[in-house]
């Protein structure tokens, strides 16, 4: 069974939390726990090690309860092309080998990743609990760890304005490197979650010419809040994973791109239908625009 914990507003966690106003990182440490409530969260970032032990108890819940979760879902399904994390931030999924765009690769790879994926959608307040309970424990660990490797404090990175950069990798590590089948320190910033990005006011970009992981975090937003069909998030989820790690950082026409893959498809007698209503997403973004800037 998953522990219901007490439920807490958003505003109740941040007036709690006493955050401070107007200083570099602020802004995004108030909106982080408003999208991922965690109660004393300026507390747990001033004094990490303070803070580990007395959350130890509620990592271990989470990680039992997350791992039960993971086991149902999966049960026998082979997850060979697939990788499926349960973090303190959700569940996600990523590629495990190369994506690939034939009406076979694609057929093959929706029979796993359709059920999960609908499923993390379906049961996201039941993952959300969960999640929540080894928030905490992540977050202090990888703030000690931080702390660790620049030399500074919350409140030394905050006088020296590099408090934004410093809650990033926090966030990046405690929401991608603990939990159920976590990713590898090289991975962060490429594959799982980033807080920031997620949240920051100032992260408005094109969808069709941005890189890798934030095409990745546009797909993920608009199948989880049921604006795209799930074939069209998963080629837009996957596409990056066309490309090696590094080219995955860069700037690419995602519509030149799908374009080019599109004319493949049609050369190998496949109808490239899903591709097509990908191309006609990205398409609609820019009308969209368009219209929001003449209107």
């Amino acid at each position: 069974m998953v522990k219901h914990t007490e439920d807490k507003t958003a505003q109740t966690i941040a007036i709690s939390n006493n955050l401070e106003p107007k200083a570099g990182g602020i802004e995004e440490e108030s909106l982080l726990c408003e999208r991922w409530p965690v109660s004393n969260l300026v507390a747990i970032l001033n004094n990490p090690a303070d803070m580990i032990t007395h959350y130890e108890d509620d990592f271990l819940s989470f990680h039992e309860e997350s791992g039960k979760l993971i086991e149902a879902l999966l049960g026998n399904v082979q997850l060979g092309m697939l990788n499926v994390r349960f973090g303190v931030g959700g569940v996600t999924t990523d590629m495990a080998q190369p994506f690939e765009l034939s009406a076979a690769f694609l057929e093959f790879l929706w029979k796993t990743e359709r059920p999960i994926c609908h499923w993390i959608r379906h049961q996201a307040s039941e993952i959300d609990i969960v999640a929540s309970q080894g928030r905490a424990y992540a977050i202090a660990d990888a703030a000690c760890e931080v702390q660790n490797i620049t030399g500074m404090s919350r409140k030394e990175a905050i006088s020296n304005q590099c408090y934004s950069s410093y809650l990033r990798q926090i966030y990046l590590r405690a929401f991608n490197l603990y939990g159920v089948f976590p990713l590898k320190k090289e991975e962060l910033g490429l594959k799982g979650i980033d807080p920031i990005a997620h949240v920051s006011k100032g992260r408005s970009f094109d969808p069709s010419a941005c890189n890798g992981p934030q095409l990745e975090m546009y797909a993920r937003e608009h199948f989880f809040n049921f604006s795209i069909n799930f074939e069209v998030f998963s080629i837009l989820k996957n596409l990056p994973y066309r490309f090696s790690l590094p080219e995955q950082l860069q700037t690419r026409d995602w519509k030149k791109v799908i374009q080019i893959e599109l004319t493949s498809s049609w050369m190998r007698g496949e109808s490239g239908q899903w591709l097509e209503a990908a191309l006609e997403t990205l398409n609609r973004y820019d009308i969209n625009q368009t219209k929001q800037h003449t209107g």
